[in-house]
């Protein structure tokens, strides 16, 4: 998203599972705005939100996730789901025409400490607060290239909330360098501000704020090697 900011690039597809040669109408998008402390090279605040020129409809298969309560913090060792489109190994590269029509694929990875990803024996203090780990120290199971952006969820009582955005990480599935991921409730502030914004011009000041925390959807930007 980062480097390709104009709206006029980007088409948003809901409640779609496999792709197709014929593509689903999608939503246009009126506007993109990056975090301003966006950082190419460590990856930090690596986060966007995307404008809808038109509402998105609900319906039995789609809707919106949740976003975590400011107060609320999840253990190490919380199963969340990752979803995407990308490579299952870094070295796939683009399918043959004639393959099967890809699919979105999801992968149960648990929440691992800050602390643990920032040791030296996996990625050595690269993690700021505005990023979090989620996978396997063995590695085997994670996000990959094209995954970029995806969302990573985590249920609990209430709700599937968004936790996450696929962000960046070394390789894919290698032992001791999990999936690092947009961590979204460091941002809740600047997601508030900018959908508010965003709002005021439509609708009562009563109902902003309450409008805005329920369907506020933040976008990630890429996953780098």
């Amino acid at each position: 998203v980062h480097r390709y900011r104009l709206a006029s690039g980007w088409m948003v597809r809901a409640g779609v599972t496999r792709g197709s040669a014929k593509q689903e109408a999608g939503l246009p998008v009126e506007r993109v705005i990056s975090h301003p402390l966006y950082n190419d090279n460590s990856m930090d605040y690596d986060i966007a939100l995307m404008k809808l020129r038109v509402p998105l409809n609900f319906s039995d298969t789609i809707g919106a996730l949740c976003l975590l309560p400011s107060h609320q913090d999840l253990l190490p060792g919380t199963p969340c789901w990752v979803s995407g489109w990308g490579y299952t190994r870094p070295d796939q590269g683009k399918p043959h025409p004639c393959s099967s029509l890809p699919m979105l694929k999801e992968a149960l990875v648990p929440l691992i400490s800050t602390q643990r990803c920032n040791s030296s024996c996996m990625y050595a203090g690269e993690l700021t607060a505005r990023m979090l780990c989620a996978g396997y120290p063995q590695g085997k199971i994670d996000a990959c290239q094209g995954d970029s952006g995806g969302p990573l969820v985590c249920q609990d009582e209430l709700a599937w909330r968004l936790v996450g955005i696929v962000s960046w990480g070394r390789g894919c599935a290698e032992p001791n360098h999990p999936g690092v991921y947009t961590n979204v409730a460091q941002l809740l502030p600047w997601i508030y501000h900018i959908t508010e914004v965003w709002l005021l011009s439509r609708i009562s000041p009563f109902c902003t704020r309450i409008w805005a925390r329920k369907h506020s959807i933040p976008l990630g930007a890429k996953r780098s090697n």
